[in-house]
């Protein structure tokens, strides 16, 4: 194998690993929304395939969230859209469904992506500038708001009064 092209493998594996784990939790619920519906006859259980897409974007970003967002449209036209078990989309409002779903799916996925930086920076690897999520460990240091509650803490004095 070239050097370029182990290069790119390893830049790209971390990637799938994300995107694999995103199906399999689409998978997961695929699942048990299928027993729902062959056992129960639940036919409204389409926020279940949000579930993969919120847990995708926290853990492993947005590109993994993505993927959960439209490899779940599949299973559930065909679990939960009549004709059942069948990937036809009959009704003009099943489409309108469909289409807000993925808008949610998507932002959701947008909104969940400082969290999973966040969650990166907290495990020791690259954080954000800014030092911490969103610079709150600058907003809750005490020495900012009054520099005599620094004084205390730091000389265990009375500080400034």
């Amino acid at each position: 194998m070239d050097k370029w092209m182990l290069k790119a493998w390893e830049w790209l594996w971390p990637e799938m690993r994300k995107i694999l784990s995103a199906l399999l939790l689409v998978a997961i619920v695929s699942f048990a929304v299928f027993l729902l519906v062959h056992y129960s006859g639940v036919t409204r259980a389409s926020v279940a395939f949000l579930l993969p897409v919120v847990i995708a974007a926290i853990r492993w970003g947005p590109v993994a969230a993505m993927a959960a967002t439209i490899i779940g449209v599949a299973p559930m036209v065909f679990l939960l859209y009549d004709p059942i078990y069948d990937l036809k989309v009959s009704d003009p409002q099943q489409v309108l469904d469909l289409g807000l779903y993925v808008f949610v799916a998507v932002v959701v996925s947008r909104l969940a992506a400082p969290v999973e930086r966040g969650a990166r920076a907290g495990r020791g690897q690259r954080s954000p500038a800014g030092g911490g999520r969103f610079g709150f460990a600058r907003i809750a240091d005490p020495t900012r708001l009054d520099p005599g509650v620094g004084d205390r803490a730091r000389f265990g004095g009375a500080g400034r009064k």
